[in-house]
């Protein structure tokens, strides 16, 4: 792989995301707007400041963005015109002292996960963003398991389900989401010492990042319970 071009950016990454050939960078409290279209020369295109601080997580679909951080917040934007974004508004969707670490959104329905301080666990959350400027939180699992700063935490949605990596010892978690007002736990498995980080699907697998051990790749087997199998593990 080449590098086609490179846009500098002051101050620190946490998520990107794209709508065809534009990107949408969180970084601090605002979102860049920029325009690759021509990607050997990436272009700035607006800058939006959403009604949440300290941005970790963001998420283009269907013509919007959401994005999540600190105080429990998640805000809408609508980017049919990239370069005049639209704020549809914010919605506490947990208490303002909660982090919103991680973010996933497939067509009415959003899932978030929520770093809680008592117990110490994080939380998935389900939310109704049928109405994107009114989201509705469905249901809120605790999952056992604690992101940090060093060890994201990332949510992924796949068939029927969302599965979950938590960073720590928690490891990759597969919860049913198939009514989410009830979510499920199917099945998990743990990465003890090794930090995982963020994921990716294909098909029936799913590949994790696990800091300097790699890479941990497993199967999801079955349909109403998967197990999780290691297929490929990084050294």
């Amino acid at each position: 792989p080449a590098v086609l071009g490179t846009y500098f950016i002051d101050g620190a990454v946490w998520d990107v995301a794209a709508i065809e050939t534009t990107a949408f960078v969180a970084s601090g409290d605002g979102v860049l707007v920029v325009d690759c279209s021509d990607p050997g020369t990436p272009v700035e295109m607006a800058r939006y400041v959403p009604g949440n601080s300290y941005l970790r997580a963001l998420k283009a679909a269907d013509g919007m963005l959401y994005t999540v951080g600190s105080y429990g917040r998640m805000c809408v934007a609508d980017m049919a015109d990239p370069a005049h974004p639209v704020d549809l508004g914010c919605a506490s969707v947990a208490d303002a002292t909660r982090r919103l670490v991680a973010l996933e959104v497939r067509d009415d329905l959003a899932a978030v996960i929520a770093e809680t301080d008592s117990p110490r666990s994080d939380a998935l959350m389900l939310i109704d963003v049928s109405d994107p400027g009114r989201p509705i939180v469905l249901s809120e699992t605790p999952t056992a398991g604690r992101s940090s700063l060093f060890s994201d935490a990332d949510v992924v949605f796949t068939g029927d389900r969302a599965l979950v990596s938590l960073g720590l010892d928690t490891g990759l978690l597969v919860f049913g989401v198939r009514d989410p007002r009830y979510p499920e736990l199917l099945g998990g498995r743990s990465s003890p010492g090794r930090g995982s980080h963020h994921m990716a699907v294909s098909g029936d697998h799913v590949f994790v990042a696990v800091g300097a051990a790699g890479i941990d790749g497993f199967r999801l087997a079955g349909c109403q319970a998967p197990r999780l199998s290691p297929r490929r593990a990084a050294p």
